[in-house]
């Protein structure tokens, strides 16, 4: 058997990492629980994926998403201004357990509860100074049953390869709205879904054209992505490695095939 190195599980890892640990964030639980509190989804998003880190500013909630208009995170924040950050992490916490609960449960439990002790193997023992938005998701209490855990669990490994991937599309000279320009898989279309408008994709069209480069810019962030979060996942032996992968593509298997 070959041994999976750090990098090779990160790249084996992506898919469930990235396709699976934010799906919570867009799904009908998401609704549910925005609903709860009296906000609308979309500002359940902002306001609770942030709200692990404490009350913030929306100058400091713009500058942790990264991926959000400063003008759209400034009015939900006044628009929900009556909604704690305690609460509101509850509530998007809650969302993630519950699309665990609905989607995961086709995994054997056993797996789910290994894929959940993986993970947090990994998350628990990474070293995270400059990556305050895991830092704040890390302390959030964990569930028991299996399903749910595991759902939180890959939102925690989302949250932190994803602040991994902030770090070093900012070391490559771009700002996110620009990589996620630069991403075949995103460009435009995913821009407009987050709330830029045609005003501000002229200007971040402007900055690449200064910049140039950019595809070579994101493919570099990429394996910079890939590399430093091998590093976290290296914590992993070979056996644990080989597993996380597995489980991995059966959780993915469950949801989307």
């Amino acid at each position: 058997m070959t041994t999976l190195s750090g990098t090779d599980l990160a790249r084996r890892t992506r898919t469930a990492v990235t396709g699976l640990g934010g799906r919570f964030m867009i799904a009908p639980q998401m609704a549910a629980a925005a609903e709860a509190v009296g906000v609308p989804g979309h500002m359940l998003y902002i306001r609770g994926r942030v709200a692990p880190a404490g009350a913030l500013t929306p100058e400091a909630a713009t500058a942790l998403l990264a991926i959000m208009p400063a003008g759209l995170v400034r009015r939900t924040f006044e628009r929900t201004a009556e909604l704690t950050a305690a609460r509101a992490a509850e509530a998007c916490t809650e969302a993630c357990l519950q699309w665990g609960r609905d989607n995961l449960s086709g995994v054997p439990a056993e797996d789910l509860a290994r894929l959940a002790e993986l993970g947090e193997k990994v998350v628990d023992s990474a070293e995270l100074s400059a990556l305050p938005l895991i830092a704040g998701w890390r302390a959030v209490p964990r569930p028991d049953d299996a399903p749910a855990r595991a759902a939180l669990v890959l939102h925690l490994l989302r949250e932190h390869r994803g602040a991994i991937h902030l770090a070093a599309v900012r070391a490559q000279g771009l700002d996110v709205p620009m990589a996620i320009l630069a991403e075949p898989s995103a460009g435009e279309a995913r821009l407009k879904a987050f709330g830029w408008r045609d005003a501000d994709l002229e200007a971040i069209r402007v900055r690449v054209e200064r910049l140039g480069d950019l595809a070579d810019r994101w493919a570099a962030a990429e394996r910079d992505t890939d590399s430093a979060f091998g590093l976290a996942l290296a914590v992993l032996d070979a056996d644990e490695g080989e597993d996380l992968v597995r489980l991995c593509d059966a959780a993915v298997a469950a949801v989307d095939g």
